[in-house]
């Protein structure tokens, strides 16, 4: 308290006064240097600035707890300082020890934003060791502290890529981090950050009928048939796939032996996979299933597009396509034959692809020539109907 009540009048004193009494710093003990760090602020501005020096110049000899909390100190007293001091302080940092940088990072949400923006300016001269030690233990840092670190372009990728690991590993800590807002306060590391509240988003009003209450109960006891009883909040995230099996599939999948062993305590993931995998297998087995076409077979099919979607590998999107495949074929076939049956010379093509053999619609080696045929799969709509 003396020596600070003498920097106090400064101006009044001989320059050869003021420099013993600054030289008196470099014998003070960690107490001493701990309680001048505290009483900087009641300095003037230029002797501050002299002071910090001759107390960073004795750091090196102190243990690192005791580094950590002057440094601390200090930085806390960074108000009206020239930007080149705090920043030739900062440029120090990497010459502590180890523990005393990791104390300085743990601490340093409660830094000014100045002064943290510029320690992390020279966070590539840190250790490698230290920040990785730093990033193990990421649930000792602050928020703030590590938000900063993430938008520090001095930070070196690897340490980064580690640090991002471990904030996914860390469920609390992700949660504190989505409290803030990175780009703005996180970065400059203010303290004690109040969250925005996010403007509601103005979506179009819909007029949508609501599901009766029946049909919304079935799909809720199908869904529970499926992936079990505990299905809360999930039903609506799962409605694509159940979108994409149809009824007759379903009454499949129940009598399927594999769904009926399966374990009911298994979690709604674990269920739809083996449920996927069902699926799988059923559809190989039902292509298997299908008999050899014959024509007295294919006389009984009423509507072929109706065989092709049942029985053929095909995309549901597609049958338009398919649907304009065959009008045009039959358009253009009418004097052969009634109805919607294609003719025997049709049927034979749709054997050779059944049977594994390659074919075109363009003819080849399998392509049957008969003059009275012609353009059998033409997919060209360009002639009208007369």
């Amino acid at each position: 308290s003396t020596l600070v009540d003498l920097l106090k009048q400064s101006k009044e004193l001989p320059p050869d006064v003021i420099e013993k009494v600054l030289k008196s710093v470099e014998n003070m003990s960690a107490k001493e240097l701990n309680e001048l760090a505290k009483n900087l602020d009641h300095l003037p501005p230029d002797m501050k600035e002299r002071v910090m020096k001759e107390i960073m110049k004795n750091l090196k000899n102190l243990d690192p707890k005791a580094q950590a909390t002057i440094l601390q100190q200090m930085l806390n007293n960074t108000d009206n300082l020239d930007p080149k001091v705090l920043e030739e302080i900062m440029r120090n940092v990497a010459n502590l020890t180890p523990t005393a940088i990791k104390e300085l990072l743990r601490k340093a949400d409660k830094l000014p934003p100045d002064a943290l923006k510029e320690l992390l300016k020279h966070v590539d001269q840190i250790p490698v060791s230290v920040l990785e030690e730093l990033i193990k233990n990421a649930d000792q840092l602050a928020p703030e502290v590590i938000a900063a670190l993430l938008a520090s372009k001095d930070l070196p990728p690897a340490i980064r890529e580690k640090l991002l690991k471990e904030i996914n590993k860390n469920k609390k800590l992700k949660e504190k981090l989505k409290s803030l807002d990175p780009l703005t306060q996180g970065v400059q590391g203010v303290g004690k950050v109040q969250p925005k509240a996010k403007p509601d988003a103005k979506k179009p009003k819909l007029d949508v009928p609501k599901p009766k209450t029946g049909s919304e109960k079935k799909i809720r006891d199908l869904y529970e048939k499926l992936f079990g009883k505990d299905v809360t909040g999930r039903l609506d995230m799962d409605m694509d796939f159940l979108a994409g099996i149809d009824e007759s599939e379903l009454e499949d999948i129940f009598q399927d032996p594999e769904f009926l062993n399966m374990d009911p305590n298994l979690s709604p993931e674990a269920r739809k996979k083996l449920i996927e995998e069902i699926r799988k297998k059923r559809s190989k087995r039902r292509i298997a299933d299908v008999p050899p076409l014959s024509k007295e077979k294919l006389q009984d099919i009423e509507d072929p597009l109706d065989y092709l979607y049942k029985y053929c590998i095909i995309h549901p999107d597609r049958m338009a396509v398919y649907e304009r495949v065959f009008l045009n074929t039959i358009k253009k076939q009418k004097p052969l034959f009634e109805g919607m049956n294609p003719p025997e010379h049709t049927v034979k093509l749709i054997n050779t692809k059944r049977g594994g053999e390659g074919w075109s619609n363009v003819g080849g080696g399998n392509y049957v020539n008969d003059p009275k045929q012609y353009h059998a799969l033409d997919s060209s709509d360009d002639d009208d109907d007369e």
